[in-house]
């Protein structure tokens, strides 16, 4: 049997075949390597393998992975209300997360136990898949993972900032952000980037938006079947932020 070719639907996923010829009775291993974006979560990616099998020439490896955060952020997300004491900006906590799998003990971030498998929906002559990181099923929480340190913190337009030690190692840090009102615009968003020397996990992005200084509810407002000449009446509330 001949296999002269295969696919992937995604570029998050290298395929490596030692051989593309087999003997009859002979079989082989095809390696799928899937490296993940930083959404956790559920994700599952298809590879196709093609053969010269009359009765099965395509087959259908499917790679099923739990994606997560080797650095917790806390919050995930910021809205800023630039009216209030440093725009009502809270602290913001980094955590490293130590992660045992389903087949063994605790583990460094990084190291994996073992591979996420490829499930074959359909028989065919090889199978078989391994991840990078801790994308494998079957993990939990073990506590506190490796030390790491804050190498740089910034901001769109450098509107807010924090203190920070970069000699300073620890598995969970809290920054107090400060804030330049000033720079901010209302109705604007920005990002705040914090880089890392985790070696999994080189930086941290925290999305903010700027509420503007009052609020529309509903902030949109459809009307349908409209007729010449009918008055059409909606109750619109304007908040102060």
């Amino acid at each position: 049997m001949m296999i002269p070719y295969f696919s992937s639907r995604c570029r998050c996923t290298v395929v490596q075949l030692e051989k593309r010829e087999y003997a009859p009775g002979e079989s082989g291993v095809i390696k799928v390597t899937y490296t993940a974006g930083s959404t956790p979560g559920a994700a599952e990616k298809r590879v196709y393998v093609f053969s010269n099998d009359p009765d099965n020439r395509k087959v259908e490896l499917t790679i099923k992975a739990q994606v997560v955060r080797l650095i917790e952020a806390a919050p995930q997300r910021l809205e800023l209300l630039p009216r209030r004491p440093n725009a009502a900006i809270g602290p913001i906590t980094l955590k490293s997360r130590c992660l045992r799998g389903s087949e063994g003990g605790p583990r460094a971030p990084g190291q994996v136990n073992s591979p996420a498998r490829a499930v074959d929906q359909a028989s065919g002559p090889a199978q078989g898949a391994g991840t990078r990181a801790m994308q494998d099923a079957g993990q939990e929480d073990c506590g506190q993972g490796r030390k790491f340190s804050i190498l740089g913190f910034e901001s769109t337009d450098g509107a807010i900032t924090a203190d920070f030690d970069p000699n300073s190692s620890a598995a969970e840090f809290t920054l107090a952000p400060k804030v330049d009102v000033e720079k901010l615009k209302p109705g604007s968003s920005g990002v705040i980037e914090i880089r890392l020397s985790h070696p999994q996990h080189r930086s941290v992005s925290i999305p903010y938006t700027v509420l503007a200084e009052f609020a529309a509810r509903p902030a949109m407002i459809a009307i349908m079947d409209c007729k010449p000449g009918q008055a059409v009446t909606r109750e619109v509330t304007i908040a102060s932020n």
